[in-house]
């Protein structure tokens, strides 16, 4: 995890999931909107091997490898006991990540809700680069930034603009772009707590309905998948 807000970090180390929401079906709408997002953009990619950065408590590097057959290998500048999972963990920053550390080349790196929380996303990003053929950010890219995004001292907003050029730069190129999900928690806010079981089926089924008509822009989470490959249009 980021080392941008330590103390946010402290503190929530000592919350029963420390990398998820305080709540169970927020936490429940959420995962399953991602793994919809990156079994979409990941199907038909040849990938074996796959670092994981910033993956916290593991469940979605366990998750990859389970779903997928990956080998996973995470890293993280923060252990969340990440440890005890099946697959292999090492306590790392991506900021000063050299790819001698690893045990063989990544086909893929992933950041899966990582960028905004790091210390210096754009070293993150060059250190990915460096190290994966393949990379794919799964994170809140909604451009314009929303000004509630701004007001987070432990976030750094972040838009599709701002990771493509970025990426660019370090040569790699889009090869997917896909909406993750559109109405992200905003029910939750407005309804009561025994209402949440439905409220989250309900924002499952609008966001897969919605964003399958939307610009991936337009929504709040996105899957983007870089290459360093650019695809030539037909």
């Amino acid at each position: 995890m980021p080392q941008l807000d330590p103390f946010f970090w402290d503190v929530r180390r000592g919350s029963p999931s420390p990398c998820h929401y305080e709540e169970r079906w927020q936490d429940w709408y959420a995962t399953v909107m991602r793994r919809w997002g990156i079994r979409r953009i990941l199907h038909g990619e040849k990938v074996q091997f796959v670092l994981d950065v910033g993956t916290g408590d593991g469940q979605m590097a366990e998750w990859l490898q389970k779903r997928f057959g990956y080998v996973v290998m995470g890293i993280d500048a923060t252990d969340f006991h990440a440890t005890g999972k099946m697959w292999m963990f090492k306590r790392l920053d991506i900021e000063t990540l050299d790819r001698k550390e690893l045990p063989a080349r990544p086909d893929l790196a992933t950041a899966i809700t990582v960028l905004p929380f790091t210390a210096d996303w754009k070293e993150a990003v060059r250190r990915m680069c460096n190290s994966a053929t393949l990379v794919l950010v799964v994170d809140d890219l909604q451009s314009p930034a929303p000004p509630w995004q701004q007001g987070l001292s432990y976030k750094r907003p972040l838009t599709f603009e701002d990771v493509l050029a970025e990426f660019k730069l370090n040569g790699l190129y889009l090869k997917k772009h896909l909406g993750v999900n559109w109405l992200d928690r905003r029910l939750f806010f407005k309804s009561p707590k025994w209402l949440y079981p439905l409220v989250a089926v309900l924002t499952v089924l609008v966001d897969q309905v919605v964003i399958r008509v939307l610009r991936p822009g337009r929504c709040r989470y996105q899957a983007v998948l870089f290459s360093r490959i650019i695809r030539r249009k037909k």
